[in-house]
């Protein structure tokens, strides 16, 4: 399946009883995004996937480097695209980046990123966290020079996700670490 480029993204609160809305971000507080950018090949890497995997196949167990992946996947016009986006504002910092290009982190005051992704940047609490809060938008639209170069844009409209309720099983409940009895 291929990866979608992103063209707006909308935070869901409805399903989050565990979220509470704590009223406006500062705009002069500093906050750091992530940036996504599409990744090329994405069916070509499919088809190395099954080919490395399945066997019978001539290419089977003949697994890729890090390098030969990053290569393959590296998406120099959108990681371009969106550097030249934070350069062309003195007011972001961009802070780091993944060694393939992939994410890039970067850091504003919120009311550029509001500016920017046309939002209105708000205060969240979320009761299984330990963190007190965090500073995240209900919806963000991507500016049109970054339309098809970024796959998702993070510490926008994403939270933490909810702990999950119950015990997870596969079968029936076994001790040991083998699945033989637990000795005591």
């Amino acid at each position: 399946m291929a990866q979608q480029p992103l063209t707006q993204e909308v935070m869901n609160l409805s399903l989050r009883p565990d979220v509470k809305e704590m009223g406006r971000a500062d705009v002069e507080t500093l906050h750091t995004v992530v940036f996504g950018v599409v990744q090329k090949n994405q069916d070509r890497l499919q088809e190395v996937l099954l080919e490395v995997s399945t066997p019978g196949n001539p290419n089977y167990g003949k697994h890729w480097t890090k390098e030969q992946l990053d290569e393959l996947t590296r998406n120099q016009e959108g990681h371009d695209a969106v550097m030249n986006l934070l350069r062309s504002n003195p007011e972001i910092t961009i802070e780091e980046e993944s060694q393939n290009g992939l994410y890039i982190h970067a850091k504003a005051p919120v009311r550029v990123w509001e500016q920017l992704f046309e939002t209105e940047f708000l205060n969240f609490e979320v009761e299984h966290t330990s963190a007190k809060n965090f500073v995240r938008c209900k919806e963000v639209h991507v500016p049109s020079s970054l339309a098809g170069h970024v796959a998702i844009i993070l510490n926008t409209t994403q939270l933490p996700t909810p702990p999950h309720r119950g015990p997870i099983r596969s079968g029936p409940k076994r001790g040991g670490i083998h699945g033989g009895p637990v000795k005591g």
